[in-house]
């Protein structure tokens, strides 16, 4: 039998190999991970290297490639299928990672805003530590600015911003797919969630209220209701999430879900300069809200 060692000769096998998989877009890593797997298989020669697989599918237009500089100013390549949605390129930065914050808002038609910021998230799979909660940590936390991800790639007008979120399986998260798509996101009530949590990857608190207003006809509370319990939060999101509700104009029936106990006085975001302050919700806000 003759020994295969050209890819020409298994072209078929290639490509039925990029394409059976559920994603659209791979780094480098992963395309010669996928080769290595495979090489014995094809019978190639041990001289053919996992570049020289990624030269012949771009020779073959299998795939695409498009660079991005990272936040050290290195370039990162991902190699994608030559038709697909640009979000579904995004995902090759990270496997089993989905889109929240002002993205998810975005694809959940919560902000009328086009972002030029893509959020990333990838769980980590650490356990959150807990801490004593007490006013004076409260804060001093809140009397800085958010904390914020310095990991990014950056490429054609667009910022893809890494998110290194605590573990919680995936909750909420929904499949977008089709022959051109693959990609998850964060649904209607986990993105609610997430935005009133982290305002500064959503545009500010202003463009979080305006997405309770645009869900308004479209999330189930009690779904939201039941997740945040589930995120089982340190702090008091419920006083956060129910000064939203209010101020979007929801039912007063609505907001009693969020209205348990409101032991300490928080804040609906960071490093507030003025303020004013919700006795129903015991919770500092903008001034002008």
């Amino acid at each position: 039998m003759r020994r295969k060692n050209r890819f020409t000769d298994i072209s078929q096998e290639v490509s039925d190999l990029i394409n059976t998989q559920s994603e659209k877009a791979f780094t480098e890593k992963r395309l010669i991970t996928m080769f290595e797997s495979k090489k014995s298989d094809w019978n190639l020669l041990n001289a053919i290297s996992g570049n020289d697989f990624i030269n012949f599918l771009l020779a073959e237009k299998v795939l695409k490639r498009k660079d991005f500089i990272n936040e050290n100013g290195r370039v990162k390549s991902l190699y994608h299928l030559p038709v697909i949605s640009d979000y579904s390129v995004y995902t090759g930065f990270k496997r089993n990672s989905y889109f929240t914050h002002y993205t998810a808002m975005w694809l959940n038609n919560l902000t009328l805003q086009i972002p030029k910021t893509v959020y990333l998230n990838h769980e980590h799979y650490g356990k959150a530590i807990g801490t004593q909660l007490s006013q004076e940590k409260i804060d001093d936390a809140f009397s800085k600015t958010q904390r914020r991800s310095n990991r990014f790639y950056q490429g054609g007008g667009i910022k893809v911003v890494i998110l290194n979120g605590q573990y919680t399986g995936k909750l909420g998260v929904e499949y977008r797919q089709t022959d051109d798509e693959y990609f998850a996101y964060s649904n209607i009530e986990r993105t609610l969630i997430d935005i009133s949590i982290r305002p500064g990857y959503a545009g500010g608190v202003f463009e979080v209220l305006n997405a309770f207003k645009l869900a308004k006809s479209r999330v189930d509370l009690k779904r939201l209701d039941e997740y945040l319990r589930k995120l089982d939060f340190t702090y008091p999101y419920n006083q956060i999430i129910g000064f939203y509700l209010e101020k979007a104009g929801y039912d007063k029936g609505k907001q009693v879900l969020f209205e348990n106990e409101k032991k300490f006085r928080f804040y609906l975001t960071y490093n507030i300069k003025q303020k004013e302050f919700s006795r129903k919700w015991n919770l500092w806000y903008p001034k002008g809200m």
